[in-house]
């Protein structure tokens, strides 16, 4: 054997000892559902939900996520906000609207997600809404 292939075999003599000596992690899958429907039964894994998208066209809009089946206990809404809807609609606006939509949604969930596509224009006004939606 010459001497680049011992130095190779203790290289991965060496890691096959680092991978036994800790145990493995248990992997949790978790799933975005990007679509304004939800009909998904017998789930188990944890789902992030959009729950609403807002838009902004003439005014702004909700465009809510209609469930026909109900989602697991473990699940998270994500509500996406389009950087049109951040720069045109007033902050307390949106605040408000986003708020009494979360409000009246007939889950219970422990976090939300807001997934927005800000932009230097926008991102002031976003983490400031940001902040303001975890006071409430």
């Amino acid at each position: 054997m010459n001497k680049t292939s011992i130095i190779l075999l203790i290289f991965f003599l060496l890691l096959s000892f680092i991978f036994l000596l800790y145990p493995q992690k248990e992997i949790t899958y978790s799933f975005y559902h990007w679509k304004n429907k939800y009909n998904i039964k017998n789930n188990t894994d944890k789902l992030y939900i959009k729950v609403l998208d807002i838009e902004y066209t003439n005014k702004l809009e909700l465009i809510k996520t209609k469930f026909t089946t109900n989602p697991n206990t473990d699940f998270v809404p994500v509500v996406y906000i389009t950087n049109k809807a951040m720069k045109k609609a007033t902050f307390i606006e949106l605040v408000n609207k986003v708020s009494k939509h979360l409000n009246l949604l007939p889950y219970s969930f422990n976090e939300i997600q807001f997934d927005c596509d800000w932009s230097l224009s926008t991102r002031a006004k976003y983490f400031d809404f940001l902040n303001e939606m975890k006071k409430s």
